[in-house]
């Protein structure tokens, strides 16, 4: 009896390993993303041209910034759809803007409700990543070696130290702005002044750029006179993608003592 019962358990044992290895991997697999190669000027055409036609396909889904339309028709590498699917609003779209592709049988495991902010997620467990939720335009990604969801295409806000206007005439202090392990996109920035400005202020200027001195994201923008705690200078942002791990820099040039003013350099991005 004993005999039979271990010979019993030892086959039981083989035939649940050979389930196991039976069961195929499971594997996490990039969602598919091209570019807009027309821009779309209002929030009714139907038409959508793309770089790669790769996974669109009628039934299936496209997600440009923040509006998801519905695939109805192919024709090579223009897709005709329905626009603002799932909730989303509708929008103008400019050429080269990026776009999520999602294959019909594809759509469940990429368009997914919200991830918390900071929750924790495995890599390895997700079908398609990123994920998209439409209720909210938020695009996340649980990046390699992370342990957290990250929103991908929320606008985040960051700033310099506080420059003393009137340090002296020519006089330059650089600071750090950002230095994000991921790549980004800077797609905004600006002076902002937390202490009045009173003299003559505008020879001084403020700049932007990855290396010391550099002003390859904002070239050398001016101060102005008379302008009030709370108010702004706009800044022409050059070129905004910046690499993972990429130190941003902020120069400040200053003017004569006889002047005022204190400011800070403020700049939007998204992570890419």
């Amino acid at each position: 009896m004993t005999t039979i019962t271990t010979f019993t358990r030892r086959v039981a044992a083989l035939l649940g390993l050979l389930l196991i290895l039976a069961v195929p991997a499971f594997a996490q697999t990039a969602t598919t993303s091209t570019t807009l190669s027309t821009a779309l000027t209002d929030t009714s055409g139907q038409f959508v041209t793309v770089a790669s036609a790769t996974n669109v396909e009628a039934g299936g889904m496209l997600f440009i910034d923040r509006e998801a339309m519905d695939v109805v028709s192919v024709n090579s590498t223009t897709a005709r759809v329905r626009r603002a699917a799932s909730g989303t609003q509708a929008a103008p779209h400019p050429a080269s803007s990026v776009v999520y592709v999602a294959a019909k049988a594809q759509k469940a495991s990429i368009f997914t409700p919200a991830k918390p902010a900071f929750g924790t997620c495995t890599r390895a467990n997700e079908a398609f990543l990123p994920q998209i939720d439409t209720r909210t335009g938020d695009v996340w990604d649980c990046p390699v070696g992370d342990a957290v969801w990250v929103p991908l295409n929320q606008v985040l806000t960051v700033k310099t130290v506080q420059f003393n206007l009137d340090n002296g005439s020519g006089t330059t202090i650089d600071a750090e702005l950002i230095r994000h392990p991921r790549a980004i996109v800077i797609t905004a920035c600006r002076i902002v002044y937390d202490d009045a400005t009173t003299g003559t202020v505008a020879g001084g200027t403020m700049q932007i750029g990855t290396t010391v001195g550099g002003t390859d994201v904002v070239a050398a923008t001016n101060y102005e006179n008379a302008k009030a705690v709370g108010t702004t200078t706009a800044m022409v942002v050059a070129a905004g993608k910046i690499a993972a791990g990429t130190p941003v820099l902020v120069r400040h040039t200053g003017v004569a003592a006889t002047n005022a003013g204190m400011a800070y350099a403020e700049c939007d991005y998204v992570v890419r």
